[in-house]
């Protein structure tokens, strides 16, 4: 098991609901921690999910994420949902997970911080100019304009907040057809992690659906 991997139980009253955060692109779930600490104050059972993630494709980091998941749900209340937070790459993760276990997983709410959802410009050059950047990164072209990747069932309640300055996943490359709610902040992509108007509105989502 990871060593960056951690749980934090609520700082008050157990409000009964668990969320997942699932890092980034050369992140590791640490990153998470301030997200993680205000989510935990607010009554919620926070588990950051950590996972390598240059050492397998999308889809096999995906499928880690789903077992994990698969894990969790054995330890919980079948009716309590599993929310998830997915930063960047980790809104694919999220993807992946809930569309070939999604019955199982039982998700709740879900919401992506800067989500390469069409894929990056920035992925793409890195394609193009380093044609050995796969045999490092190989989850590198999962992030290109060109991937595809599953969609989520129907019914999902899905929020997607973005970046203003982000330079490595542009707004419209965030949106998905069946999002329920939208917002963006004046910040860059790395910035998503530690502003507190980001978990503001993340929990506001978490808890009624809107932002």
């Amino acid at each position: 098991m990871s060593k960056f991997k951690f749980h934090l139980k609520t700082g008050r009253k157990n409000n009964g609901e668990t969320v997942v955060l699932v890092h980034g692109l050369f992140h590791r779930s640490f990153m998470f921690l301030s997200f993680a600490r205000y989510l935990a104050e607010r009554g919620y059972v926070v588990y950051s999910y950590d996972y390598a993630s240059t050492r397998g494709t999308v889809k096999e980091l995906g499928d880690g994420l789903a077992g994990y998941l698969l894990s969790l749900r054995r330890e919980m209340p079948p009716e309590r949902p599993v929310h998830l937070v997915g930063h960047s790459m980790g809104g694919l993760l999220i993807r992946y997970a809930v569309s070939t276990c999604g019955n199982e997983i039982h998700p709740g709410r879900i919401i992506m911080l800067g989500t390469p959802n069409h894929g990056s410009p920035m992925a793409d050059y890195y394609l193009k100019k380093l044609e050995w950047s796969p045999k490092l990164v190989r989850s590198l072209p999962g992030l290109g304009t060109q991937a595809d990747h599953p969609g989520l069932p129907e019914g999902v309640d899905l929020g997607v907040i973005t970046a203003d300055f982000d330079n490595k996943v542009p707004e419209k490359s965030t949106r998905l057809d069946n999002c329920k709610a939208y917002c963006n902040f004046p910040l860059g992509h790395v910035g998503l992690l530690f502003d507190r108007r980001v978990m503001e509105a993340a929990e506001r989502f978490l808890r009624t659906g809107l932002f």
